[in-house]
This record gives C-alpha cells, sequence and structure tokens, in this order.
C-alpha cells in the first residue's frame, strides 16, 4: 500500500439530544483519505489519538481505534469520543494512523490535524439560551458578553467566582447582607450580626481567636437560670469558661505563649474576670470579681468576692470578701473580710468582717471577727473587736487597742479591752485642751511606775501614794535621784514617816511631850 494522505478535514459537530439539552461527549470527525493521489475507496482500519501539540506535546484521553471503517471515493465518517474533560478551551491537534482492515501496523498520516473550533461544541455542552445551563464545568469560566455578566445560580462555596453581584447568596437577599463597608437601614432585634443555632461564636484577628461567644439557651425558659444567659471570653484564645458554666464574662488579656501560657479561667456562673494574666475564679463562687492585674485566685466557696488587681492575690472561701490590690495579700476564709493594699497581709480563718487597710506584714489571726490594722508593719489583731497600728503593734485580747510607735519592738496588750499607747516622745494633748476627765466612779485614777506610785480617789477625798517619801521642787527638770529638783530646780519640801521638812528646816509635830525649852 502506497503512503496515504489525509487530504482534507470535515466539520465537526455535536449530536444534540433534545428536548431536556441531555447529550454525550462524541463528535462527528469527516475526512477524505488519498491512496498515491486517487481518492481511496476500501475497508480500513483508522486510529485517533488526541494532542496538546502539532509536534510531541501530551495526550489527551484515551487512543481511539475505528477497525473497518468504509471509506468511499475518498470519504469517511467517524464518530470520536475522547471524554468530557479533552477540551478546556485550549488547543486540541488529531494524530491518525491508517492501515488496511485487519492487517498490519499503522501508518501515521502527517502533519497532526488542527482542531478548530467546532470541536469546542465539547466544552459548551450545557450552554443554553440566555447563559450556562446547570452543570458542573471541569475548570474557570469566564464570560464574555458585553456586561461579563451571568444570570442563574452556582453549586458550591464560589471560591473561584470574582466580580459577583447576586440578587441572592446562599438563598439570603443580598439585602440581608452584611457589608465590610457597613450597613443602613437596619432594625434592632430585627437584624443581627451572628448565628441562629447553639453553636459557640468566634471573631478570629490574623486567625487567633479573640472573642467567643458562648449560648446558655435562647431565653425563652424563665424557669431556668442559665437561659438566655451567654458567656463572653474575650482575649487570649487560651482564656475559656468551664464547661455548664453561665453568665460569665472574660474581657480580655491572657497569653498563648509568654513565658507560658497565661490563662485567665472561670468556673462559676456570673463571675467577671476583666482582664490581666493568670487570673483564676474556681468553682461555686457566683457572680465574684477579679478587675485586672496578675495571678490572682478567688478559691471555690467565695461568692460576691472581689480583688480589684494587684498581683498574686487570693481570696479563700470567703464570701463577700474584697482585696482592693497590692502583691501576695491574702482572705482566708472569713466572710467579708476586706484587705485594702499593701503586700503580705493576712486575715485568717473565721475572722468575718475584719479589715485591713494596707502596710505590709500585717495579720489578723483566727477567731479575730471584727478587727482591724489600718495599717502599719508587722501588726497583728488577735481579739474580737480589737485594733493594732503603727509598727509591731499586738492588740492580743478582745477589745484592746494597741498603737506602737516606730521603735523595733512588740508592744502587746495585757488584758481584754485595754488602751494601749506606746510613744516614745510622750502624750500631748491640743493646747485647747480644757479638761481630762476619768469618768464618775472612785478608783485609782493614775499609776506612775507601779500601783504603789499613784493619785486616786475616795469617798470625799483625793489622795496620793507612794512608798517612802514625798517631794516638792520648784522649776528644775526630771531627774530619777530621789529628792533631786534636777537642774535649776530647789527643794522645797518632803514628807515622809519621819516628818515634814519644809525648806531645809524640821517641822515637828506639836505634841508637849516631844518639845523643850
Amino acid at each position: 500500500m502506497t503512503m496515504k494522505q489525509l487530504f482534507i478535514l470535515g466539520l465537526l459537530t455535536f449530536v444534540l439530544n433534545r428536548p431536556g439539552f441531555a447529550q454525550g461527549t462524541a463528535f462527528t470527525y469527516q475526512g477524505r483519505l488519498m491512496d498515491a493521489a486517487i481518492p481511496a475507496s476500501g475497508s480500513y482500519d483508522l486510529r485517533f489519538i488526541l494532542y496538546t501539540a502539532d509536534v510531541g506535546g501530551s495526550q489527551v484521553g484515551p487512543i481511539l481505534t475505528n477497525s473497518a471503517t468504509t471509506v468511499s471515493g475518498g470519504l469517511f465518517t467517524v464518530a470520536l469520543d475522547f471524554g468530557g474533560n479533552a477540551f478546556t478551551n485550549a488547543s486540541r491537534f488529531l494524530e491518525i494512523a491508517v492501515r488496511t482492515n485487519g492487517g498490519g501496523a499503522f501508518s501515521i498520516l502527517t502533519p497532526r490535524q488542527n482542531l478548530t473550533p467546532t470541536p469546542y461544541a465539547v466544552f459548551a455542552e450545557n450552554v443554553g439560551s440566555g447563559g450556562l445551563a446547570a452543570g458542573t464545568y471541569p475548570s474557570a469560566v469566564t464570560f464574555n458578553n458585553a456586561g461579563n455578566n451571568f444570570s442563574g445560580s452556582f453549586i458550591g462555596n464560589g471560591s473561584g467566582l470574582t466580580s459577583v453581584n447576586a440578587a441572592t447568596v446562599g438563598g439570603v437577599s443580598a439585602a440581608n447582607l452584611w457589608r465590610t463597608t457597613g450597613n443602613a437601614g437596619t432594625t434592632a432585634g430585627t437584624h443581627f450580626l451572628g448565628t441562629t443555632d447553639n453553636q459557640p461564636l468566634e471573631f478570629k484577628v490574623n486567625g487567633m481567636r479573640a472573642l467567643r461567644l458562648e449560648d446558655n439557651g435562647d431565653g425563652d425558659d424563665p424557669g431556668t437560670a442559665r437561659d438566655g444567659a451567654p458567656n463572653l471570653i474575650g482575649g487570649s484564645p487560651g482564656n475559656f469558661v468551664a464547661a455548664g458554666v453561665f453568665g460569665a464574662t472574660i474581657g480580655g488579656g491572657g497569653a498563648t505563649n509568654f513565658s507560658g501560657s497565661l490563662t485567665n479561667a472561670i468556673r462559676s456562673d456570673y463571675a467577671t474576670i476583666a482582664g490581666g494574666n493568670s487570673q483564676d475564679i474556681g468553682p461555686d463562687s457566683p457572680a465574684s470579681a477579679i478587675g485586672g492585674g496578675s495571678a490572682n485566685g478567688i478559691a471555690a466557696y467565695s461568692g460576691g468576692a472581689t480583688i480589684a488587681g494587684g498581683y498574686g492575690n487570693n481570696i479563700g472561701a470567703s464570701p463577700g470578701g474584697v482585696i482592693g490590690g497590692g502583691r501576695i495579700n491574702e482572705i482566708a476564709s472569713s466572710f467579708a473580710a476586706a484587705i485594702a493594699g499593701g503586700e503580705v497581709n493576712a486575715v485568717a480563718s473565721d475572722s468575718d468582717y475584719s479589715t485591713i487597710g494596707g502596710g505590709r506584714y500585717n495579720t489578723i489571726t483566727n477567731g479575730a471577727k471584727h478587727a482591724t490594722i489600718p495599717g502599719g508593719l508587722n501588726n497583728t489583731a488577735g481579739g474580737y473587736s480589737s485594733f493594732a497600728a503603727g509598727h509591731r503593734a499586738k492588740a492580743n485580747h478582745q477589745g484592746a487597742f494597741v498603737w506602737a510607735d516606730s521603735q523595733d519592738a512588740d508592744f502587746a496588750s495585757t488584758a481584754a479591752n485595754q488602751f494601749n499607747i506606746r510613744a516614745l516622745g510622750g502624750v500631748r494633748l491640743s493646747d485647747d485642751t480644757r479638761a481630762l476627765s476619768f469618768g464618775s466612779n472612785t478608783r485609782q485614777m493614775i499609776n506612775l511606775y507601779d500601783d504603789n506610785y499613784g493619785i486616786g480617789v475616795q469617798s470625799g477625798g483625793t489622795y496620793f501614794r507612794t512608798t517612802t517619801r514625798f517631794s516638792w521642787f520648784q522649776g528644775g527638770t526630771h531627774s530619777d535621784t530621789a529628792n533631786s529638783p534636777g537642774a535649776g530646780g530647789a527643794l522645797l519640801m518632803t514628807l515622809n514617816s519621819g516628818g515634814l521638812t519644809v525648806n531645809g528646816t524640821f517641822v515637828s509635830a506639836s505634841d508637849r511631850n516631844v518639845k523643850e525649852n
């Protein structure tokens, strides 16, 4: 058989099966086969391969062999089907090989035939009147009409679509979609940004969660406390509200990786952490709050407790307890106790309603209800309604008041309901103080040194008590030496068991038995 030559390409068409527009991917190919410049006639085997280039390139689709194809007067017609993905708006070249029916090797005819636009009806098989019909498309679709418009709908997420101006998106009217440039004409309560199911809603910044809203019911069951009480969790994605907790708020703060995880956590209903880091509110402490700071904690059974801020402050099992700030202050287990601030101050257990105003290392001990330390350093209040202030004041008894000056030594009460003052510089009353009253009961009013030296009141009289003598000085200064008026002073009179001496002269008794001359 002499060399055969593909002389002419016929029209490539689809067979459209209407109604319904359903059709296959085959097309009709017509050509002319020449045998040494003479139209071929007879039965031939034809082989067809589709390529991406006229020379070389990649094969597209399967190899098609049409056996016993009738060629008459050089003309033949065959149906070819390379599949639905063969024609994708890119160039395609058809290689044809021929042999006598049933014998020998195929002879490849050259050149490959460039399939001009008619075969691209395969790519447009879903084109209907006025636009694309429903269907699946293998790759990007470009609309080339004057307005570059499309009227219809898509199935899928639309991730490859651009310049879409749809009347509805996902079945929602475009008028009801929130826009990044803002919305107008909204109605509060009717229009909202959020969800309609019971799943948490999160807002992220640069891919990291910055705000989380958790649903606890839709408010339609007034008999359930948690219904309609969502949780709001702001700040680090490490911040959390424990499961089953409702009405809780974490305003912000926390960190996922700043010298470790600095998580804010709430485990009680209606509790609040405004910010800061490493803050924790334990279970069964409803309506408690931490305002800010770092590493502050409210333990279980501390409902209504508050830590305003500071660092390392803790309230344990103390409903209504308050720490205003400062560092490492603690209320162990005392109802409505308070520490305003300062550092390392502590209210121990069973010391309800007690208060520390500030300072450092001050302690209200166990069972000291209603005790008070206004401030200072190293003071202790250890009795019911006791008061300690200054430096190292120790109110160890019920109702004791102890004020100690700056001397670095303990100054403690010795009895209940005692008023104690340590003042190395003296005790001074205002110059305008008109009187000093000791009440209306008879008693030894002033003890000087101890009970053996004092001033008192008896029925109908005033007495002075001493162990050895009385002395009267004029001027001078205090001296611990007996009968010494001190520098600049004069001894006017002394009285002892032997008698009275005035200005150095002994004054004898008036008994005639002791008189002479």
